[in-house]
């Protein structure tokens, strides 16, 4: 991203007012810009923040331990978020994998109940 000063004519970017100005300018600019990175990232559970993961825990009703971590975190809303009952061998294989990842669990099914 450009620093406010670049967009000025050349003939203003030696004013020291300007460059004053530029420079409260630009951190503000930077300010915005993580704001809206953080609200971007936040829309997926993948990648949302601390914030974020609040946000979601709260609307699910999900509590947490203090000291739980942002993967474990993120895992638990996940989990939740994708509860549903899967009726195929390969949608429960698949909730599996996005649970535990790929090949660290192991499904067996019993046809005799």
């Amino acid at each position: 991203m450009k620093k406010y000063i670049e967009y000025l004519p050349e003939f203003l970017r030696d004013i020291e007012e300007f460059k004053a100005i530029g420079s409260c300018e630009d951190v503000f600019l930077d300010n915005i810009k993580k704001y809206f990175q953080d609200t971007e990232n936040s829309q997926w559970i993948g990648t949302s923040n601390e914030r974020g993961l609040e946000r979601r825990e709260k609307i699910m009703g999900i509590s947490v331990l203090k000291g739980t971590s942002s993967d474990e975190r993120r895992k638990i809303i996940m989990s939740k978020w994708n509860n549903y009952i899967p009726y195929t061998y390969y949608t429960i294989r698949s909730w599996l994998e996005s649970i535990c990842g790929k090949g660290n669990f192991e499904l067996r099914i019993d046809y005799e109940g």
